[in-house]
């Protein structure tokens, strides 16, 4: 069993696809002091609209379990139980 862990801030009233995501903590909480600080809107590729700091959520740490390699990751990502990952 494996496991991949990293850090997001959802955005709230759109897709998922918007949410950020960071490799650590420390990425996330500057990010996220960087939104609520600077109120510095986001724009996302392919978003035809923008997206401010109050659109985002805390951040909060994700742990994914999985086996089988990456196709097992894969399979956790994009399947039906993925939980907002």
């Amino acid at each position: 069993m494996s496991k991949l862990t990293y850090w997001k801030i959802p955005v709230e009233g759109d897709g998922d696809c918007y949410s950020l995501r960071f490799k650590t903590k420390s990425e996330a909480m500057r990010a996220w002091e960087n939104l609520v600080e600077t109120g510095e809107a986001h724009q996302s590729p392919g978003y035809g609209g923008e997206l401010t700091w109050n659109n985002y959520a805390p951040p909060y740490k994700v742990e994914v379990e999985y086996s089988g390699g990456v196709f097992g990751l894969l399979v956790e990502l994009t399947g039906e139980a993925r939980n907002g990952w």
